[in-house]
């Protein structure tokens, strides 16, 4: 399992994600004090007082960056695919007009344990061998389906 970092744009959009340099004349809807990669991260520190940026807190954001692109407030926001697929699902967000207009390099997921827990060892293999199957990698499929992708 990982994560993806998207830039969210109108269906109709003729915008596309090049660089940082192409969100120029675009106004970029992000979470406060939300790190999504390098890159991005520069860019919003770099224009957070100027117009390009239009910063949010509190909650339900993903639901808000949905709204204020349907109502033209922003020209594209940035959330991992899976949060907002879960939001647009839980929230019943209408998505035919979004579309995921750029997703940035996924990242996997990694956890770690103590390594003074005896038994740490027997679980990673555990783990791995479970996570592995083929059986499992299609119960995370239809698991990723039915909650963050709306199918």
């Amino acid at each position: 399992m990982g994560y993806s970092v998207c830039l969210y744009t109108h269906r109709s959009s003729s915008w596309q994600y090049i660089n940082t340099s192409s969100l120029t004349d675009q106004v970029l809807g992000s979470a406060l004090n939300y790190s999504y990669n390098e890159s991005i991260d520069a860019y919003i520190e770099a224009n957070k007082n100027t117009s390009k940026i239009t910063t949010i807190v509190g909650e339900n954001k993903i639901p808000r960056f949905y709204s204020m692109l349907k109502s033209d407030r922003i020209d594209v926001f940035i959330s991992d695919r899976y949060v907002a697929g879960w939001n647009a699902k839980k929230y019943n967000i209408d998505k035919k007009n979004v579309t995921s207009n750029y997703c940035f390099e996924k990242h996997n997921f990694h956890f770690a344990l103590n390594p003074d827990i005896t038994w740490g060892q027997e679980l990673i293999d555990l783990l791995n061998d479970l996570l592995s199957r083929d059986v499992n990698k299609k119960i995370l499929s239809d698991i990723l389906n039915r909650y963050t992708l709306g199918r």
